[in-house]
């Protein structure tokens, strides 16, 4: 298990566009996995703040994870100390406020950093966004152009991520209005996800990764 592995979308270095993210649709497997046992499964979660700023949502959620005082509240923390997976925080925030709506290139850097994060060897993958704004914006954002104008870039790496792990046939969970925000993104990118959003917040994703760990283990 990886506990302490925060990575910031600065350190990455990939030249890419939409035409060439979109060029992976047709290779997308047309129907979902079946429901596997989890024996490696990995918590990503995605986050952004309009600026770096030190009281925004998501540099508290940074902070709060990586104190150990603070990180037995923490649920995805709990998640990934019981069930072993990997956890891994991705801080997609820029240094100075950001520009909106952001640039295409920035929007397509973002997707292609989030497939990335999808390493061999998972075999099921939980998705989570936290950001000073995020939670509002989900309902809003239905296709690329609305993360632009957003400047939703956790949103964008999550989707990125999605199409990753949905490329390798593996299982996919998140939260309810991250899965519809998704599933929208999909429907006007004319693709099919199988993401499993049956978990109607964070705790109760928590709770649905333990339990599938668990049921994997008394097998």
């Amino acid at each position: 298990m990886q506990n302490d592995n925060t990575h910031n979308s600065a350190n990455a270095s990939i030249n890419v566009n939409l035409d060439e993210i979109r060029n992976i649709y047709p290779h997308m497997p047309a129907s979902a996995p079946e429901s596997s046992v989890m024996h490696h499964p990995a918590i990503l979660c995605f986050v952004h703040d309009p600026e770096n700023a030190s009281n925004a949502l998501g540099q508290q959620f940074l902070r709060d994870n990586h104190d150990l005082d603070k990180r037995g509240s923490q649920p995805l923390a709990v998640a990934a100390d019981m069930s072993g997976a990997d956890f891994k925080i991705f801080d997609l925030t820029p240094p100075e406020r950001q520009d909106r709506p952001c640039a295409t290139q920035d929007l397509a850097l973002a997707l292609s950093y989030g497939m990335v994060t999808v390493e061999q060897g998972i075999d099921c993958i939980a998705l989570s966004v936290i950001g000073q704004d995020t939670n509002k914006l989900l309902s809003k954002i239905n296709n690329f152009d609305d993360i632009q104008e957003h400047g939703a870039m956790n949103v964008a790496a999550c989707y990125g991520a999605m199409i990753a792990g949905t490329m390798a046939g593996i299982e996919i969970l998140c939260d309810t209005a991250l899965g519809a925000c998704l599933d929208r993104i999909s429907t006007n990118e004319n693709i099919s996800n199988f993401i499993q959003s049956n978990a109607p917040d964070i705790k109760a994703l928590a709770l649905v990764i333990i339990e599938k760990r668990a049921t994997a283990c008394m097998r």
